[in-house]
C-alpha cells in the first residue's frame, strides 16, 4: 500500500483466514505515522512524524503475537486534545528483542511547550526500602513495557490534566529525587482496557 508522499507500507508472508491458521507475516512501513493517530483515537488532534517500522507477527489471528520489532521515530510532533496543546522534536526507538515478549523505549525525547522531556525503558526497579516495582504488563497482547522512567528540566513541564486540575489552568509539574540525578518512574500494573 503507497500514498505518495505520505507512506509506503508492505506485508509479506501468511494470514490465514481461519481462526487457529498459523501468522507468518513480516511488516514494514516508512512514513509518517503519527499522522494517522487522529483517526484511531480522538485524543490525538493531528500529528506528522516520519518514522520507520518493522515488525514480525506470529500466533493465530484469535491470538497473534508480536515476536520481534523495531520502530523509529523523528521530526515528530503532535497536537493533544488534553494534557499538553503541542509536542515537538520527537524522536526515539521503540524495540523489542527476537523471542523476547519485552518492548523497551529507548531514548524518547520530546520538547513540551518549549521544554525538553526524556523517556526510558528499565527494567528490575528496587526502591529504597527493597520493594521491586512492577512492570507494566499487556495480558492480552503479552507484551512487558518495563518501567518508565520520566526526565524534566528543573523548572518541570507545563500540564493540564483534565479531571485532577482546573479547567484550562495548566500546572508546573517537576519531577525531583531525594539525591540529584534520579529519576521518575512510572510502574506497573497499568490501569487500562487492554490491560491487567
Amino acid at each position: 500500500m503507497v500514498h505518495s508522499g505520505h507512506y509506503h507500507f508492505e506485508g509479506n508472508g501468511n494470514f490465514p483466514l481461519y481462526s487457529n491458521g498459523s501468522i507468518n507475516l513480516d511488516v514494514k512501513f516508512d512514513g509518517d505515522i503519527l499522522s494517522m493517530l487522529p483517526q484511531w483515537e480522538p485524543f490525538f488532534v493531528d500529528g506528522a512524524s516520519f518514522a520507520t517500522i518493522a515488525l514480525k507477527i506470529e500466533g493465530t489471528p484469535d491470538s497473534p503475537k508480536l515476536v520481534e520489532g523495531q520502530v523509529h521515530i523523528e521530526r515528530g510532533e503532535l497536537w493533544l486534545a488534553d494534557v499538553v496543546e503541542h509536542i515537538e522534536s520527537l524522536s526515539g526507538d521503540i524495540k523489542i528483542e527476537t523471542g523476547s515478549n519485552k518492548i523497551d523505549i529507548i531514548n524518547l525525547r520530546a520538547v513540551v511547550e518549549g521544554d525538553p522531556l526524556v523517556i526510558n525503558t528499565v527494567r528490575n526497579v528496587k526502591t529504597a526500602d527493597g520493594e521491586k516495582l512492577k512492570h507494566w504488563y499487556f495480558n492480552d497482547l503479552d507484551l512487558d513495557f518495563g518501567i518508565l522512567t520520566l526526565e524534566t528540566p528543573n523548572n518541570g513541564i507545563e500540564l493540564q490534566i483534565p479531571e485532577l486540575m482546573v479547567d484550562n489552568e495548566p500546572g508546573i509539574v517537576n519531577f525531583s529525587g531525594k539525591a540529584g540525578g534520579e529519576k521518575f518512574y512510572f510502574a506497573g500494573p497499568v490501569r487500562h482496557p487492554r490491560a491487567r
